[in-house]
């Protein structure tokens, strides 16, 4: 599968707040993304895409003018993209939000959370009440960058 095939490498317009269809057009292989639906039963599929892809302008105007302001939404590194969505995982935004600067300072790669210990992990993020969430805890992450 190549970077394309599985979703890596496309510069979807994360960490930003504005985008237009023609942009998002630009971005996405429309007739492939229905062949996928189409193939798991969607009807109408293209046309549900068009639909959404109308729709996510305002979505995105909305969450500008309305959505609060949390440090994930502002990046674009895939780094902290990751790591922000196994966070977030059953966890409150705001109590995430308390621990988001000073995760990022102790691991700002992948490679830094390679090097630390488990103590080390489970000490940046224990406020989020991971310890007991094995499956969802940051030295996940660890073990997935390890691979």
């Amino acid at each position: 599968m190549d970077s394309t095939d599985s979703g890596q490498d496309i510069p979807l317009p994360f960490g930003r707040t504005s985008t237009t269809v023609d942009e998002l057009h630009t971005l996405i292989k429309i007739d492939k993304a229905a062949a996928l639906l189409e193939e798991n039963g969607v009807t109408s599929a293209e046309k549900r895409i068009e639909e959404f892809l109308e729709a996510v302008p305002s979505l995105l105007a909305w969450l500008r003018n309305e959505g609060r302001n949390f440090p994930w939404r502002n990046t674009t590194d895939p780094w902290r993209v990751y790591v922000s969505e196994i966070l977030l995982q059953r966890t409150r935004a705001d109590a995430v939000s308390e621990v988001y600067d000073d995760f990022f300072d102790r691991f700002p790669e992948p490679a830094a959370i390679r090097k630390a210990s488990e103590e080390e992990i489970r000490d940046s993020v224990s406020s989020l009440g991971f310890v007991n969430h094995r499956t969802r805890h940051p030295s996940l992450v660890r073990r997935k960058t390890a691979r």
